[in-house]
């Protein structure tokens, strides 16, 4: 059942930590969820909303502590061209 993909989360090099952070879970949550111990559709929808450009975008600019500032930076830059980018084609 788990549709959410970890390479999504590794794409944009974030960490169990880090996401596990931004969502407000604990790790062990989102580490059982990635090894399959724990299939909830109700996670598997939250992980796929939250690892959408503009929404993982907004996460970040709400719990920047979650990341740390060079990488937060990096990742700000990248969700906003995402953002610019899918503005474009719709």
């Amino acid at each position: 059942m788990a549709c959410y993909n970890r390479n999504r989360r590794t794409q944009y090099g974030l960490t169990q930590t880090e996401l596990s952070t931004l969502l407000g879970w604990l790790e062990p949550r989102l580490s059982k969820y990635e090894n399959g111990a724990l299939q909830e559709e109700t996670q598997d929808t939250l992980l796929k909303f939250a690892m959408e450009p503009i929404n993982l975008l907004q996460l970040i600019k709400r719990k920047p502590e979650a990341v740390a500032l060079d990488k937060r930076a990096r990742l700000i830059e990248q969700l906003s061209s995402n953002q610019s980018l899918a503005k474009h084609l719709f």
